[in-house]
């Protein structure tokens, strides 16, 4: 709920923060893990997007089939809580900055 907040934050029309969160994860994320699989770091990078920290937290086993390593359930919340904070802050500092008279 955090990254929407800050995805919202960013984007002020809301369709358009919808459409994006919604490509960014279901398009975007998929295609990069494919395009990482290939690479020999880029099991390591995957495993750090936001729907692979999500399915550690949600799981909390490795459901990955040996496929690819997973984070424990706590690195997957503190990855999380990472990216909710950095879209939250910058959107907040947008924000602060934008003239609102």
């Amino acid at each position: 709920a955090l990254i929407g907040l800050g995805a919202g934050i960013l984007i002020p029309n809301q369709v358009a923060a919808l459409l994006i969160s919604v490509g960014v994860a279901w398009i975007v994320e998929p295609v990069a893990g494919l395009a990482l699989s290939f690479l020999d770091w880029g099991a390591d990078v995957a495993k750090f997007f936001p729907s692979s920290a999500t399915q550690a937290i949600v799981s909390g086993v490795d459901t990955s089939m040996g496929q690819m390593d997973q984070l424990e359930w706590w690195a997957g919340a503190l990855v999380l809580a990472a990216y909710a904070a950095v879209l939250a802050g910058i959107g907040t500092m947008l924000t602060v900055r934008k003239d609102i008279s």
